[in-house]
């Protein structure tokens, strides 16, 4: 469990950073 909170985090920042380029 403690592994898919940072996981779900990590996703999401990713997501963010796709949809929202430099």
């Amino acid at each position: 469990m403690g592994f898919r909170a940072p996981s779900k985090i990590q996703a999401e920042v990713l997501d963010h950073l796709l949809n929202n380029p430099p």
